[in-house]
């Protein structure tokens, strides 16, 4: 859903995220509708001062694209991590799951929720610690969970069975969907993966347990 461009801001003279948000869109109100939300989001996430969610710096509008500032985290998600080291340990999970849990609990205060809480979007700071990270599908998400060419927005395998029904998501969705993570980086891989997409769909909606 964007582009994410190492960058350097010259005022402050620091170094930044700035993400390229992708908004397709088939006419001028609908894109005037789907640039409102990623602005009111990520306006939401600038009012979080958390340490475990990344800093929205600045919101930058041209010739209709839209760029976050953000600050820059350099270090790997736990996705990335995995693949080149092997799974975290259980210590170093549980730490992990109670970080989230942490920065959610900020985020959904601020009256914002996130919605796409995987490993992905996770950032590991080189101390090892977490911070929460890009909060553009949650914006760009229809109230019924579809783009407009009609396809799910978001990770199957980590989506919360309320986006894979159309049902209305709230902040319970966001901490349910806290446990998936943990137990990927744990174990190596997603406990909800299949070979295709609606066998991925029916063990989030049907067998949400694992």
């Amino acid at each position: 859903m964007g582009t994410v461009w190492r960058a350097h801001d010259r005022l402050p003279d620091r170094p930044v995220a700035a993400k390229e948000l992708h908004i397709l869109t088939h006419d001028d109100a609908d894109h005037r509708t789907r640039l409102h939300r990623p602005i009111r989001e990520a306006r939401a996430v600038a009012r979080v001062p958390h340490p475990h969610v990344v800093g929205v710096h600045d919101l930058v509008e041209s010739e209709d694209r839209l760029w976050i500032v953000m600050e820059l985290v350099e270090g790997p998600s736990p996705a990335h991590r995995i693949t080149e080291t092997g799974p975290l340990t259980p210590q170093h999970t549980a730490a992990l799951g109670l970080l989230l849990l942490d920065a959610l609990e900020a985020v959904h205060a601020a009256g914002a929720l996130h919605r796409d809480v995987k490993p992905a979007n996770v950032l590991l700071r080189r101390d090892d610690d977490a911070v929460l990270t890009d909060f553009g599908i949650a914006a760009l998400d229809d109230g019924d969970g579809l783009t407009v060419t009609g396809e799910l927005v978001g990770s199957l395998e980590f989506m919360v069975p309320e986006r894979v029904t159309g049902s209305q998501a709230g902040p319970a969705s966001c901490l349910w969907s806290v446990g998936a993570p943990p137990a990927t980086v744990c174990g190596g891989r997603s406990p909800f993966r299949r070979p295709a997409g609606p066998a991925t769909l029916i063990r989030r909606r049907w067998q949400p347990g694992g």
